[in-house]
């Protein structure tokens, strides 16, 4: 008699009659099968009574699909003790059992992934996404190139302060992040332990950029505001609630545990590591959305901030100016928000439920949102701290040409006067009488 489990939202019946310690829950047969009362009485195909092409084990598979099951999997015990899973696909509601591909765990204790066609699809997601790793190698290993003698000269040499220590951590997390990513996992067999390890560090290194990025927002958004202690608490409580909610997200998903395992892929001469984590699927979207407020209420005070500094140019000036070092930090991180804001919403919404794009169309979006997302967190943000201090020793000001400078003690100056704005402000005699624009 079979038994009926679900792991993981997937099916899986078994022959036997004791399970391995695991996640294994009880499978309400009525939300699958409905003309079924009892799940046992389900009869298991003669096909699937013996281990078909594998010395050891127990294949079972539904003979009877109810029409609200799309798909259901069954699963085989080998001789490692794990389950080697495979699916099966009703067409149009029949209750017709479709090819099956078996896949046994590999000597490195690793599912396989191989020769299904259903399975194609995936494999060619993961085979593209190498191709976008090595681009976001090159693009930041390129930029950290270009403009080191910057940061020697406006960080390495100067007093450290905040902002420099979280430039620093950015900056360099960010190279070893994108560094494993590239690296490893590409035609290189491993065993189920080091996948994991790796995608620990990597998710680890995203989730640990974050506040160096939001820190450093923050500090442009406060400076650019002004002083005001109601605007400012609310602003860094929302980042400490923020921060404490996307750790604690990362450290519940990103760990050893029932539900988490390696998979090694097949496709012909190419191969790729990676790892299933439990909770992944379920805490993406909210990691994303927890993000996206906080950037709201940054970007919602940033506009607040042009818009007022705006206004009063224009009313002291009849025209709409201001001076380079509020254009330039209103200019990038405005850029920053916007970009994060499209950046985050595409990844939190494509996570709430499965994409049933064709691959070409899929892989276009994911590239663009790939693109999009590493310029802006690990590019852009660090040329916020270059940009905004080789600005400050340009304009040679006293409060901002010193080398503990820091975003706290920027001061927004109304623009100099140039000759040509002196002699269209100057003094004229109109109709008898003396007006004086300022």
């Amino acid at each position: 008699m079979a038994r009926w489990y679900i792991w993981r939202g997937v099916v899986y019946p078994s022959c036997r009659s004791t399970l391995p310690d695991g996640p294994w829950v009880s499978l309400k047969h009525q939300s699958y099968y409905p003309q079924t009362r009892d799940p046992a009485s389900v009869p298991i195909p003669r096909r699937c009574r013996g281990a078909q092409g594998i010395n050891t084990g127990i294949c079972c598979v539904a003979s009877t699909i109810a029409p609200l099951a799309t798909r259901v999997s069954y699963c085989l015990w080998g001789p490692t003790g794990r389950p080697a899973c495979a699916r099966l696909r009703p067409r149009r509601g029949s209750a017709q059992i479709q090819r099956v591909y078996l896949k046994e765990p590999n000597t490195s204790g690793m599912y396989v992934v191989e020769d299904d066609p259903d399975d194609w699809y995936t494999i060619l997601k993961w085979k593209t996404a190498e191709n976008f790793y090595v681009v976001g190698l090159a693009m930041m290993y390129y930029d950290w190139i270009l403009n080191l003698p910057s940061e020697i000269d406006f960080v390495w040499r100067r007093r450290m302060s905040l902002a420099s220590v979280l430039y620093l951590l950015l900056r360099y997390m960010s190279l070893a992040m994108i560094l494993l990513h590239a690296l490893w996992g590409y035609n290189v067999p491993m065993t189920d332990e080091v996948s994991l390890r790796i995608n620990i560090a990597v998710y680890y290194l995203i989730s640990f950029c974050i506040p160096c990025i939001q820190g450093i927002m923050l500090m442009r958004v406060c400076a650019i505001y002004g002083p005001s202690r109601y605007v400012h608490k609310i602003l860094k409580i929302g980042f400490v609630i923020e921060q404490v909610a996307i750790q604690s997200m990362t450290f519940a998903t990103y760990r050893y545990g029932p539900g988490t395992h390696g998979i090694e892929s097949r496709f012909y001469s190419w191969s790729n590591c990676n790892t299933e984590i439990a909770l992944q699927d379920t805490l993406f979207a909210p990691w994303y959305f927890v993000q996206l407020t906080f950037e709201l209420m940054m970007l919602s005070v940033s506009l607040f901030c042009l818009y007022r500094h705006a206004c009063e140019v224009r009313a002291r000036y009849r025209r709409w100016d201001w001076n380079d070092l509020f254009m330039t930090m209103i200019r990038d991180h405005t850029l920053y928000f916007v970009m994060y804001v499209v950046w985050g919403t595409m990844n939190g919404t494509s996570n709430l439920s499965d994409s049933v794009a064709p691959f070409i169309r899929e892989e276009l979006y994911n590239g663009f949102n790939f693109l999009l997302g590493y310029i802006q967190q690990y590019i852009l943000v660090p040329h916020l701290v270059l940009d905004m201090r080789k600005r400050c020793s340009v304009l040679g000001d006293e409060d901002v040409s010193l080398n503990d400078v820091s975003l706290g003690s920027v001061k927004f100056t109304p623009p100099r006067l140039s000759l040509a704005t002196m002699a269209m402000t100057s003094t004229s005699t109109r109709n008898g009488h003396q007006t004086t624009d300022t």
